[in-house]
This record gives structure tokens, C-alpha cells and sequence, in this order.
């Protein structure tokens, strides 16, 4: 999944299919593609949210007929699947904290 972080940057989201780990961050879209494309070299890879949106021209170019972008494109993840991924963490003890801080308070990007 890509999310729009403004400024030519994405909030990214995949499984890594090598241990089932949902990996998450922000990066600029030209480093998230360059890591897509060193982690995936065969096979179809699906782009989904509103970043696929935005720069879909980019992901076109770099990916080719390897970029899987479906019709009607999910823009953002559905309310059940974020429920059911807090209930997953809150059963699991991950995650909790005493404070929410919000994602537009990230880090500069270099």
C-alpha cells in the first residue's frame, strides 16, 4: 500500500512474504521504488492507495507490466482491517502505549 506523505514522499506498507511481517514506513516515492524493485524482481506486484494514485505514471515507468494496479483502486485500507489489526496486536501485547502522536509528525526526509 502507498499512502501520500506530500512532498514527492509515500507511506508505504507491505507483507514481507519471507517470515509474514508487516513492514511499514515513509521514504521518498524514488527510494520506495528502488527498494520495491531490489526486494521483488518477478512476478506481479499489486499497488494499492492513494499514492498508487498520485504516481501511478511513476510506478508505470519503473514497473512495467510487473505493476499490478487494480480497477476501482483502493484508496485507503478498510475500517474492518484496521480493526481487526489493532484487536491482533491488543491479544498480542504490541503496540500499546500511553500516548497517540500523529503520522504527520515524522521525520525530515534526506
Amino acid at each position: 500500500m502507498l499512502l501520500n506523505a506530500f512532498n514527492k514522499a509515500v507511506y508505504y506498507g507491505y507483507i514481507d512474504i519471507a517470515d509474514n511481517r508487516v513492514v511499514k514506513g515513509y521514504a521518498p516515492l524514488e527510494s520506495c521504488i528502488s527498494m520495491v524493485q531490489a526486494m521483488y524482481k518477478e512476478g506481479p506486484i499489486k499497488f494499492v492507495g492513494n499514492g498508487t494514485q498520485l504516481y501511478r505514471t511513476e510506478i508505470e515507468l519503473a514497473f512495467g507490466a510487473q505493476a499490478y494496479i487494480p480497477e476501482p483502486l483502493p484508496l485507503t485500507t478498510s475500517l474492518h482491517q484496521i480493526l481487526k489489526n489493532g484487536i491482533d496486536q491488543i491479544n498480542k501485547g504490541q503496540g500499546i502505549t500511553q500516548f497517540i502522536e500523529p503520522l504527520y509528525l515524522k521525520k525530515p526526509l534526506s
